[in-house]
């Protein structure tokens, strides 16, 4: 309860010193929930559940909170909001890394606590197994890993990472062997992501 607490004032209280400046506005649009675009300047950190908008730089700024927005485009970074077990009121923001002929991956980002770490809106828990792996960090933020089945997501970890990325990877069988065999493991899940995104790349167009 204390810890959830430190995490709700250090996400407002990350979002109100950055939100301050203007260099973090950039370019972009959100989409509300009825699919309506909304245009300005965006200030978005994936691991807070709100982003703030300006129709110009001397304008005041506007919260958006996590709960009306479907997608949002910033700097040329697309995030769309992701569910948890179809848990509504447990939203995040995502970032779509792989898509195969079964589901799609994305990266979320989890902020973190002095001595631990903790989250206001992602999956997973300190001690669980749901270790990220990926090159792109937030302050006071690390980055995780999920995969989407129909409207909701769950987490991938050590204990079903290999069932889950074998049964989407079967258009590449010889990721799906090495992550059979280990010769690529949980704590490489970034490489296995780049991997397969490099061999659809390279796939004939039908």
């Amino acid at each position: 309860m204390r810890n959830s607490i430190i995490l709700i004032l250090l996400s407002v209280f990350a979002f109100d010193v950055k939100s301050q400046s203007s260099k973090y506005y950039k370019p972009g649009h959100y989409y509300n929930l009825k699919g309506e675009k909304r245009s300005g300047l965006i200030f978005i950190d994936p691991s807070l559940n709100v982003i703030g908008i300006k129709n110009d730089e001397k304008s005041k700024k506007r919260r958006v909170n996590i709960d009306s927005i479907s997608s949002v485009v910033a700097n040329n970074d697309s995030l769309v909001v992701l569910t948890h077990k179809n848990k509504s009121d447990y939203k995040f923001f995502g970032r779509l890394v792989a898509t195969s002929p079964v589901r799609k991956f994305y990266c979320i980002y989890k902020r973190t606590v002095s001595g631990g770490t903790g989250i206001s809106h992602s999956v997973g828990s300190p001690g669980s197994g749901f270790v990220p792996h990926h090159p792109n960090h937030y302050s006071g933020s690390i980055p995780l890993y999920v995969y989407q089945e129909g409207n909701t997501t769950y987490p991938l970890e050590r204990g079903n990472y290999i069932e889950i990325l074998t049964q989407a990877f079967t258009d590449f069988p010889i990721l799906v062997r090495k992550i059979r065999n280990k010769e690529i493991k949980y704590k490489d899940l970034n490489k296995m992501f780049d991997q397969y995104k490099s061999h659809t790349l390279q796939k004939p167009v039908e």
